[in-house]
């Protein structure tokens, strides 16, 4: 490795001790455009992008024997997050974006799959009272963890392991499930339920056989009157600092700005 290398490399990682990590104190939640005095009628919008920048030391090649270039770059989130507060009880929310586009996924045009953006959540809800809301589409109320229900906007880093989202192309369209949820609290205990459909193609594209390995196709191998519905909860309790359960992401840090929950 060149010193120049070896200088830059130093200087990227002295830049952090400048850095604000997944946050700016300048952002305070976003854009927030109110419709009516009362401030109840009102459009927010949340924007966040990040950026990668990957240096391998060892040696790569491509099919052709040529060596690749050690340092790559990669879009590896875009995402706009918006919800209309149409009154004090009614929400939508929808949320787009895209995922790790780099050399590899760039189109000259920006018209191939890895340049497109898609629909990561659209969902309705509706509050029941002051504590407990319903709601329905495709919508991210998972269960089984809370890494489950992650958000990618203050993660400790650009990625997580894919195994915090349990069923993520297996009953679901990148961890979001199509269905109805019920959520809400009772006192310092946050609850999220959901009942939902699972979806016919999969990542696992394996042909079940009879005595061979286990296979997870969803409905298509069980066919949508069998297969029946997939069912998601979480339950947790708030002993110190309490969390909002307003939006189903679950924040991967607080930066010190609550006491651990």
């Amino acid at each position: 490795m060149s010193k120049h290398t070896l200088l830059l490399i130093g200087l990227f990682i002295m830049s952090f001790q400048l850095m604000i990590a997944q946050g700016s104190p300048d952002y305070t939640g976003g854009l927030k455009m109110k419709f009516n005095e009362d401030r109840i009628k009102y459009l927010r919008i949340i924007s966040w992008a990040q950026v990668q920048a990957n240096y391998g030391l060892d040696e790569t090649f491509d099919g052709n024997g040529n060596e690749n270039s050690p340092l790559n770059f990669n879009l590896r989130r875009a995402r706009i997050l918006m919800f209309a507060q149409i009154n004090k009880d009614f929400l939508i929310l929808t949320h787009f974006g895209l995922n790790s586009l780099n050399s590899s996924t760039l189109s000259p045009t920006g018209k191939g799959d890895g340049s497109q953006l898609f629909f990561h959540g659209v969902w309705a809800q509706y509050n029941l009272g002051e504590n407990h809301t319903v709601g329905g589409g495709l919508h991210y109320f998972n269960g089984i963890s809370r890494l489950n229900n992650q958000s990618t906007l203050n993660m400790m880093t650009l990625d997580n392991n894919r195994q915090s989202w349990a069923t993520i192309g297996l009953s679901d369209q990148f961890a979001r499930h199509l269905g109805v949820f019920v959520k809400g609290k009772f006192d310092r205990l946050q609850y999220r339920l959901a009942i939902n459909d699972a979806a016919t193609t999969t990542l696992d594209s394996r042909v079940a056989e009879a005595g061979g390995d286990a296979v997870y196709n969803g409905r298509a191998l069980l066919g949508s009157k069998d297969a029946g519905k997939t069912y998601a909860g979480y339950l947790d309790y708030h002993f110190l600092d309490e969390e909002s359960n307003f939006l189903p992401y679950k924040v991967g840090s607080y930066l010190g700005g609550k006491k651990n929950i």
